[in-house]
């Protein structure tokens, strides 16, 4: 799910706030989950920098945030800053895995 200011659309923005969620990964990883998502982006992007902002237990579920840049991305033409927060739920849990990624202008 994408949310954009008032005035611009999901395919011409300069900030976006996106929300994934991962339904079918029981007992995903969030270290492993968020490590492809940085590795996806060195392919597409043409530099990629990444910081871990937090790791730990957020709620009792393991939890990762990294803050993630990267320069301009062959998708979007643009480049961009995100925060990236991975958990871990498994079956027992509610909820599911999730990922939750900003985008500021």
């Amino acid at each position: 799910m994408d949310y954009v200011p008032i005035g611009e659309t999901s395919t011409d923005w300069n900030a976006k706030l996106t929300f994934e969620s991962f339904t079918s990964l029981p007992d995903s990883d969030p270290v492993e989950m968020l490590a492809h998502e940085v590795l996806r982006d060195v392919d597409r992007c043409t530099f990629v920098q990444h910081f871990e902002l937090f790791s730990g237990p957020e709620n009792n579920y393991p939890t990762l945030v990294r803050l993630i840049m990267r320069g301009k991305n062959e998708i979007t033409e643009k480049g961009e800053r995100r925060k990236e927060k991975g958990e871990r739920r498994n079956q027992d849990n509610e909820g599911n895995p999730g990922r939750a990624i900003l985008l500021p202008d």
